[in-house]
């Protein structure tokens, strides 16, 4: 037998020949929260509720700021001098936690069930549905992009309390 037609020199090529069909896909790695990390949100669900609660008007901010990745989010509430329920700085893995409390349904804010919850009233609230769906939306140019970043940053630094040296 030839060296070049022998299946060491094919290169994983039975490895590939025995599968039939498509390939499975690898399944996600879901992060399991370790217990020293349960101390950075609160105590107990209550108090992890009532932690996300307290930074959610800050992360949506900058979600609409268009930071979205637990690096980015960790990166500007440690910039804003916002710590951990611990008082630690925020890392990635904890943004990410933050991230997914937020949208869970377990954690989300708890409206009383026998008095009507106030509202907040988005600034484009007042305007009538007609009136917005007429203005035509033009796609940023970079500049401008860049320029309403740096606006909620701003932003962000002059609502954050003065750091003490």
């Amino acid at each position: 037998m030839y060296k070049s037609r022998s299946k060491s020199m094919q290169r994983g090529a039975d490895y590939h020949s025995d599968r039939s069909g498509p390939h499975e896909p690898i399944p996600p790695i879901v992060p399991v929260m370790r217990d020293q990390e349960k101390l950075h949100f609160g105590i107990g669900d209550d108090g992890i509720a009532a932690f996300v609660e307290k930074l959610r008007h800050t992360v949506t901010g900058l979600a609409r700021a268009g930071y979205r990745k637990p690096r980015d989010v960790a990166r500007l509430l440690n910039q804003a001098g916002i710590k951990t329920f611990a008082g630690y700085n925020w890392n990635p893995r904890l943004a990410s936690f933050l991230l997914s409390f937020m949208f869970d349904e377990k954690y989300a804010a708890k409206k009383p069930s026998g008095a009507a919850a106030p509202t907040k009233v988005s600034p484009a609230a007042g305007q009538s549905k007609d009136s917005r769906a007429s203005t035509p939306r033009v796609p940023l140019s970079k500049a401008a992009e860049v320029e309403r970043r740096a606006a909620a940053l701003r932003a962000l630094d002059a609502n954050a309390p003065a750091k003490r040296s």
